[in-house]
C-alpha cells in the first residue's frame, strides 16, 4: 500500500532515518505491505547501504515520544531509495506499527481489488459515512472554480458527485474536498472523471461524474468506505 504523511501522523509517525553505522539519514516511508518496505532518502548525498541498516522511528507515544529501532535487512537501494524488510527488533511499538500496516493491507486486498461493491451516500447516507453535511467542495486548480456538490456513492477507488453545471463546459482530473464530522478528518482527493452525465431542474443544469480516484488515496477516506462495507457485512 502508498503511504502518505497524513497516514503517517495519524498513526503517531513523527520522523524515520536510517543508519548505516556511521551517519543518519532520514527518510520517508512511501510503500509497505506490513513486511516489505520501500523508503525515499529525503536528504541522499552521501547515502550507502549495506546488507543490514538500522532504522530509527521517532514515534507518539502518550504525551511523550519514543525514539524506537529496528534492524533492516536491505534488499536493493539506487541514489535516493532503498527497500527491505525487518530482520528484527525488540520494540513493542515497532511491530504494532507495522502490524497495523499489515492489517491495513489485508482489508485493502479484501475490498479494493474485486469489482467494488458501490456505497450510496446522498441525503440519506451521508450522517452514517461521516460526512459532516451533504454539501462537500469540488474545485480546480489553476482555474478559481469552486462548486459546492454532493457525494452520491462511494468506493475505495471511486466517486460519484452531482454538482450544478454551469461554469463548468470540460472537466476530466479535478479535486474534492470531503470534510467529515471530526474537524480533523478533511480527505483531498485527486479524480478523474470516467464519464458524465447533465440532467436539467428547472432553469439550472446539473452534471453527474462518475470518477476514478488518483493514487495516493487519502487513508481516511478508505477507512469510511471499508467501515461502511464492513457494516453491511453483519
Amino acid at each position: 500500500m502508498n503511504v502518505t504523511k497524513e497516514l503517517l501522523e495519524s498513526m503517531g509517525v513523527v520522523s524515520m532515518s536510517l543508519s548505516n553505522g556511521r551517519e543518519d539519514f532520514l527518510c520517508f516511508l512511501r510503500k509497505t505491505d506490513g513486511k516489505a518496505m520501500d523508503f525515499s532518502i529525503l536528504d541522499s548525498k552521501g547515502f550507502s547501504f549495506g546488507e543490514k541498516m538500522e532504522l530509527k522511528a521517532t514515534l507518539k507515544i502518550g504525551e511523550g515520544v519514543k525514539v524506537c529501532a529496528a534492524e533492516i535487512e536491505m534488499h536493493e537501494a539506487g541514489t535516493d531509495w532503498c527497500s527491505g524488510k525487518i530482520a528484527r527488533t525488540s520494540c513493542e511499538e515497532i511491530n504494532a506499527l507495522f502490524k497495523k500496516f499489515y492489517e491495513m493491507e489485508c482489508r485493502d486486498e479484501k475490498y479494493g481489488r474485486r469489482k467494488e461493491m458501490r456505497i450510496p451516500i446522498g441525503k440519506s447516507n451521508y450522517a452514517a459515512f461521516g460526512l459532516s453535511s451533504p454539501e462537500q467542495t469540488l474545485f480546480i486548480k489553476g482555474m478559481k472554480i469552486m462548486r459546492p456538490c454532493a457525494v452520491l456513492d462511494a468506493s475505495i477507488h471511486g466517486i460519484q458527485v452531482i454538482t450544478q453545471h454551469e461554469g463548468i463546459k470540460t472537466l476530466e482530473d479535478f479535486n474534492i474536498k470531503i470534510s467529515f464530522v471530526n474537524p480533523n478528518e478533511i480527505a483531498m482527493l485527486k479524480v478523474h472523471k470516467v464519464h458524465s452525465k447533465l440532467d436539467k431542474a428547472g432553469n439550472k443544469i446539473f452534471a453527474t461524474y462518475f470518477c476514478q480516484l488518483l493514487e495516493p488515496i487519502h487513508h481516511v477516506w478508505k477507512e469510511r468506505v471499508i467501515r461502511m462495507l464492513e457494516s453491511f457485512e453483519h
